[in-house]
């Protein structure tokens, strides 16, 4: 977007020429007396002098500075002015009343932004350089047009006069033309001297000496690709040694990273990360501990294609965007911006893309089926804002290795990552995960490292880690959990051990099947009423198992097939129950009657010995006091 400020005057004269040429335009017929010269030239050098003020009223505000003293012009009494005094920039006299006289004589100069960045304009057009580029008010050489009367007409030159061209007819001088207004208003604040340009609506702000202030030097807004770091100047007047600058989003959600990278106590820089494409607002801070001063950058996102970066600003036009690609030649793929299901479809349809990146896409759910059965994955990392991964996301995509699962996950949906067996690595549920879906995990067989649950997870799905066979160590099932669904870590061969916390009610059938390292003790807690059907059958390395007073019931097989089993404790007074299932010829709880010694509260022993429940089975039942 592009703002034209209207500045100086409102004559209607046109530039007659582009920058670039040196037609010369028809001479007046008669040349101007020598009274009629001086003020001409007279004239010219005002306009130069405002022309200047008008850089330091931009400079003033851009870099920034701070005004020392602001006296009235008013030598009839009535204020036709002031001198305004900065303390970098020195002093400059600006006037209010217009000469409506000289309107008709002087190029209307303004100042026009576009991209944040305030340009030179000259009868409502930019003011190009002699290479047709915007001219900076604010610029590294510090170069500031300048005007000449020469045979009748107005001459202009950007570059500090290597080059001119006409600008418009000039007066003939034989009129006195006074001062030319630059603001409409110049009112006190509390903290700073507010002026308003001659249009009425461009106003700056500049503060008083020993405010404290801070400006930013930054397009409006910054643009960003995903992934892409912008530096922002800033600069702090008013301030002592003991002044802080900090960083922050107006809405803290990581969706951008940023850096303060002081100076001195009066500069630095912000570098700022896109982490997430939003359209946010980033205010930086200066404070003493006693005061505060704020600028505000806002930051969006840049759309279109980048390479193999792709930024969508309105969701569902990724389409429209890689309509000019090959599709097939597409195998790596950066996606920022706003995605909704439709562009989840498009990248499904690219029939070779094997690495995707969605980090700072703004993607809240993963759809159902996404990635479904799509065999030329291989490495994918999903949106940092993600908080559902939909059912089949990513279901048989047997050649995926890498996903890493962001923080704001909460939910996996059924058979998400379903028989991706060659998913390597570690497998980090996120702390904010409150549900793992049926089949979620289903036949992970590569997936490494401890198999860590957050405290948080309240569902477990059926079959949800059946098959992950390399996932190691102590596992820990969460607080929340009232349920251990049927086959949930069925051959999950590599675990050592598993806690079952208070709570769980039920463990269902094969939920711990075949996880044939399980050492050592295993102990059911108070509160669960029934085991499944090969609940623990095939656990070969447990050598003890205590079930707790609450168990009514029993499935068939549920310890079925554990050797090194040595002690079973029952703490039920009555002995459990069986639950039939069509097993024959062998419908059993255990298979190591013999070996294994039965441990019962006093005065059940005769029970036990009299159950048709297989407990009679066991040569060797004790009574003990639990």
């Amino acid at each position: 977007m592009k703002k034209f400020f209207v500045l100086l005057t409102v004559a209607s004269m046109l530039l007659s020429t582009s920058c670039n040429s040196t037609k010369e335009v028809d001479e007046p017929t008669e040349p101007p007396t020598s009274e009629a010269a001086k003020r001409l030239e007279s004239l010219c050098e005002q306009l130069n002098g405002d022309l200047a003020t008008l850089y330091t009223l931009v400079a003033a505000d851009e870099l920034p500075d701070c005004v020392v003293n602001v006296a009235p012009i008013a030598p009839a009494g009535e204020t036709i002015g002031y001198g305004v005094s900065f303390k970098q920039n020195g002093a400059v006299t600006l006037y209010l009343d217009p000469d409506a006289t000289a309107q008709k004589f002087v190029p209307q100069f303004g100042v026009y932004e576009a991209d944040g960045i305030r340009c030179w304009a000259m009868n409502g057009q930019p003011l190009p350089s002699a290479t047709g580029a915007p001219v900076p008010v604010v610029n590294d050489e510090g170069t500031v047009p300048q005007l000449k009367a020469e045979k009748g007409y107005w001459h202009i030159s950007v570059d500090s006069g290597k080059n001119w061209w006409p600008a418009g007819q000039a007066p003939d001088g034989t009129t006195e033309l006074a001062a030319m207004p630059l603001v409409s208003q110049v009112t006190e604040e509390a903290e700073a001297w507010r002026i308003v340009l001659a249009d009425g609506e461009t106003a700056f702000s500049v503060p008083k000496e020993g405010t404290l202030h801070i400006a930013v030097d930054a397009e409006e807004p910054l643009k960003f690709q995903p992934h892409e770091i912008h530096t922002v100047k800033y600069t702090v007047t008013g301030g002592s040694s003991k002044t802080v600058v900090t960083a922050e989003l107006e809405e803290p959600d990581g969706s951008y990273t940023m850096q303060v990278i002081p100076t001195d106590a009066a500069s630095g820089s912000v570098a700022i990360t896109a982490q997430v494409l939003y359209d946010k607002n980033i205010f930086v801070t200066a404070t003493d501990g006693a005061r505060t001063a704020t600028a505000t950058v806002a930051v969006t996102l840049q759309s279109g294609v980048n390479g193999t970066t792709v930024t969508v600003k309105t969701a569902g036009k990724l389409a429209s965007l890689l309509k000019n690609f090959d599709k097939n030649a597409i195998t790596e793929l950066t996606v920022g911006g706003n995605l909704n299901s439709t562009d989840i479809k498009t990248l499904k349809n690219l029939p070779n893309l094997a690495v995707l990146d969605l980090e700072s896409a703004n993607l809240k759910t993963l759809p159902d089926k996404a990635f479904n059965e799509k065999k030329s994955l291989t490495i994918v990392k999903l949106p940092k804002v993600l908080k559902k991964i939909g059912i089949w996301a990513f279901r048989c995509c047997y050649n995926l290795t890498s996903i890493t699962i962001p923080e704001s996950v909460t939910s996996i949906g059924d058979c998400a990552f379903m028989e991706c067996s060659n998913l390597t690595g570690d497998l980090v549920i996120p702390q904010g995960v409150t549900s793992i879906g049926d089949s979620a995990f289903y036949n992970c067989s590569s997936l490494t490292g401890e198999l860590v649950i957050p405290q948080g997870v309240t569902s477990i799905g059926d079959s949800a880690f059946l098959g992950c066979s390399s996932l190691t160590g102590e596992l820990v099932i969460p607080q929340g959990i009232t349920s251990i669904r049927k086959h949930s870590f069925y051959r999950c061969r590599s675990l050592t051990s598993v806690t079952i916390p208070q709570g769980v009610i039920t463990i269902g059938d094969s939920a711990f099947s075949g996880c044939s390292s399980l050492t050592g003790e295993l102990v059911i807690p108070q509160g669960v009423t029934s085991i499944g059907f090969a609940a623990f059958a095939a656990c070969g390395s447990l050598t003890s198992v205590t079930i707790p007073a609450s168990i009514t019931e029993i499935g068939t097989w549920a310890f079925f097939s554990l050797p090194s089993l040595e002690k079973v404790y029952c703490q039920a007074v009555v002995p459990p129950t069986r639950i039939e299932y069509n097993c024959s010829p062998i419908c059993i709880f255990f298979r190591e009657y013999s070996t294994a010694s039965l441990y019962v509260p006093v005065g059940s022993a005769e029970a036990y010995k009299a159950s048709d429940d297989d407990w009679n089975r066991f040569q060797n039942i004790i009574e003990m006091k639990f």
